[in-house]
Order: structure tokens, then C-alpha cells, then sequence
């Protein structure tokens, strides 16, 4: 369960995701990963980029699914 506020995830989550739009390379992907992968973990982000949306997965954090 994360500690962080659910407010925060919301952000990352939501810059993350406006960010995968502009995605070209393979390059930009790894980029991206290392960017946000600390603040929101390599679960949520795979998620993220396999297609779950962000209010899925913010209501995985507000529940306390494990991440």
C-alpha cells in the first residue's frame, strides 16, 4: 500500500499519461520510465502503458491495492 497522498499520485499519473502521447521511439519510452518510475513504481507505470487508464488506477490507490 502506498503512503503517498492520493492527490500526488494524481499528478504524476496524469503528466505521465499526457506525456506517452508524444511517444516515438523505443528511447522515448525508456526516458519516460526513468522519469517517473520512482515517484510512481514500475506496477502502476506498466499499467499506464499498457493501456489502463488513470482513473483505474487511482482508484486502485485510494482502495490500498498493493501496487
Amino acid at each position: 500500500m502506498s503512503t503517498r497522498d492520493p492527490g500526488d499520485i494524481e499528478e504524476e499519473l496524469l503528466q505521465a499519461a499526457k506525456e506517452m502521447e508524444g511517444f516515438e521511439t523505443a528511447d522515448d519510452v525508456r526516458q519516460w520510465w526513468g522519469k517517473h518510475y520512482t515517484k510512481l513504481g514500475h506496477r502502476r507505470l506498466g499499467r499506464l502503458l499498457i493501456g489502463q487508464n488513470v482513473e483505474r488506477l487511482l482508484e486502485r490507490s485510494i482502495r490500498g491495492t498493493s501496487e
